[in-house]
C-alpha cells in the first residue's frame, strides 16, 4: 500500500517524511497512481481537492496543539470526508481515536528559510552517540504571542542572569539554521513548550542529540524509558526552576547515570512511538 500527505505545506512533508520517501507518493505523481490503491493521510488541514477523490482509505490527525488551533472546530466538517479521525489532546469526535503526538523532529534542517532543507539525514541523530565539550544551551525565540511564550522568555532571562553557563539562541537572540549545531556539543539543554500540552520536538530535538532536558512542558504522554534524561522544571516558579537547574549542573548526577545503552533505548523509544513514518 502507497500513502499520499494531503497538504498544502510543501515544508510539512520534508519535515515528516525523513525515513521511508519511497512509501509516499508526492502530489505531482498523483495522476499516475490508482487512487483506490493509496491512503490518503492529512494532518491538521487536507488539500481541499484532494477530499473530494476517491483514496482507499482518508486518514486525519489532528497533531496542532488545542490551544493554539485557529480553527478547532473545522473537525466536524473534516468527518463528513475522512474514514478515521485522529485526535491526541482533544475529543470533539466520539468515534475519533488517541494516538502519541508525532511533532517532526527538527534538527538536521534549514529552517530559517521559507523553503526548508534536509542538512543532515535523521537517522545520523537516532544512530550516532555524540561526544559534548560545552555545558548548557537553550533555543528561545522572542514570540510572547502565548502565555507560556511570555512565560518562558522571563523565565529564561531571569536564568541567564544567574546561571551564566547558560548559552542562549533563538531568532531575535542568536540565530541558528540547523538546531543540532547548538544541541550536539552540549550536556544540557533547556526546553520550553508553547502550552501545557506537551511533547514536541522541542524535547525530542536535544534528546536525539544525547542532552540531558530540562524541561518546561507536560509528560504524561512521555514514555517512562525516555524519562531518565528529563528533568522538569515549574516554568512559573522562576527560583525552583533555577535551584533545579543549579543543582544537577553543579554535581551531574543524571548526566552521569545515564549509559550509552539507555541512550540507545530512548532514541529508540522515540523513533517507533514518536515519529510519524512508524
Amino acid at each position: 500500500m502507497n500513502y499520499y500527505l494531503s497538504t498544502n505545506n510543501c515544508n510539512l512533508y520534508k519535515e515528516l517524511i525523513r525515513f521511508n520517501k519511497l512509501n509516499f507518493i508526492k502530489k505531482e505523481e498523483l495522476k499516475k497512481h490508482n487512487s483506490r490503491e493509496i491512503v490518503l493521510i492529512s494532518i491538521d488541514k487536507p488539500r481541499f481537492k484532494d477530499l473530494l477523490i476517491s483514496f482507499n482509505k482518508k486518514i486525519l490527525f489532528r497533531l496542532e496543539y488545542l490551544p493554539v488551533r485557529k480553527f478547532p472546530f473545522d473537525i466536524f466538517f473534516y468527518k463528513l470526508f475522512f474514514d478515521f479521525i485522529f485526535e491526541w489532546d482533544s475529543s470533539f469526535i466520539k468515534s475519533s481515536f488517541s494516538f502519541l503526538p508525532f511533532f517532526p523532529p527538527r534538527i538536521g534542517m534549514i529552517h530559517e528559510n521559507k523553503i526548508i532543507e534536509e542538512k543532515v539525514k535523521l537517522n545520523h541523530f537516532f544512530s550516532t552517540q555524540f561526544e559534548k565539550s560545552h555545558l548548557i544551551s537553550t533555543i528561545v525565540s522572542d514570540k510572547k504571542k502565548l502565555f507560556w511564550q511570555i512565560k518562558r522568555v522571563e523565565l529564561i532571562e531571569f536564568l541567564v542572569k544567574d546561571i551564566n553557563q547558560i548559552e542562549r539562541y533563538g531568532r531575535g537572540f542568536k540565530i541558528v539554521l540547523d538546531k543540532s549545531e547548538v544541541l550536539i556539543p552540549f550536556k544540557y539543554h533547556i526546553a520550553i513548550e508553547n502550552c501545557e500540552n506537551g511533547p514536541s520536538e522541542k524535547l525530542w530535538d536535544p534528546l536525539l542529540c544525547n542532552c540531558i532536558v530540562f524541561y518546561g512542558g507536560n509528560i504524561d504522554l512521555v514514555y517512562p524509558k525516555i524519562r531518565k534524561a528529563i528533568i522538569q522544571i515549574p516554568i512559573f516558579d522562576k527560583y525552583k526552576s533555577k535551584q533545579i537547574i543549579s543543582n544537577e549542573l553543579n554535581t551531574s548526577r543524571i548526566f552521569n547515570s545515564i549509559t550509552k545503552e539507555d541512550w540507545i533505548e530512548i532514541k529508540s523509544s522515540i523513533r517507533s512511538l514518536y515519529t510519524f513514518e512508524n
